[in-house]
């Protein structure tokens, strides 16, 4: 017998955007690298780099990202590569990337992009939970969130966890000035807030909030 399911039009939003981020990180293993980037990612890994996705001035790892960042936590040892280089034929396969003193990579000179991405590669290493539960900063909450809606899947319980650590109205103002966006829209737009992904859904944490009119 068979099951019939029923999809609501964010049912299949969400299915489409999920299709659209597969695809995209399918082109970028077979057709940029040549090989499984999770394969290159644990070579990179086990040599003890840290790998970042970003532009020429910030790190966000989502689909728009223009130059992979390799380097070293803490130190002035990082460099990079282009997605139009990745493109090249000379880097059909993955290998080439692995000869870290290959000229096909570029070093960061910035001193303020090295600082950045020192920071992000410190971030990366976090127990975003626990880090969340001792230091929940407006920085630390805008950060996670926006990790939240990553480049390979999305992590709804990360941005539950930052909703839980929202714990006044200023601080949810605070975090909805420095995101650039209301934070409820924001994860409203790639997950199903009404869910349990950790300790508390989204929507309770809102109720909650909700309970001093002033925020809306």
């Amino acid at each position: 017998m068979k099951k019939v399911i029923r999809l609501t039009e964010n049912d299949l939003a969400r299915i489409v955007k999920r299709v659209v981020k597969e695809n995209y990180r399918k082109r970028i293993i077979n057709e940029i690298l040549g090989s499984p980037l999770n394969a290159f990612y644990s070579e990179m890994e086990q040599r003890g780099y840290v790998l970042l996705w970003g532009d020429e001035t910030k790190i966000f790892n989502d689909s728009n990202a223009e130059i992979l960042y390799v380097g070293k936590l803490q130190t002035n040892d990082w460099k990079f590569v282009t997605m139009k280089d990745l493109e090249k034929p000379e880097f059909e396969h993955g290998d080439v990337l692995l000869d870290w003193n290959s000229k096909k990579w570029k070093k960061v000179k910035s001193p303020s992009m090295i600082q950045t991405l020192n920071r992000e590669a410190e971030r990366n290493s976090w127990d975003v939970y626990e880090k969340l539960k001792n230091e929940p900063t407006v920085e630390n909450i805008v950060y996670v969130l926006e990790r939240s809606k990553n480049f390979f899947n999305d992590n709804e319980a990360y941005a539950e966890a930052a909703f839980m650590a929202i714990d006044s109205i200023q601080k949810y103002k605070q975090v909805a000035s420095s995101l650039g966006e209301d934070p409820y829209k924001f994860v409203k737009s790639f997950m199903d807030t009404s869910k349990v992904y950790h300790k508390k859904s989204i929507d309770s944490s809102m109720q909650r909030l909700k309970s001093n009119k002033e925020l809306f």
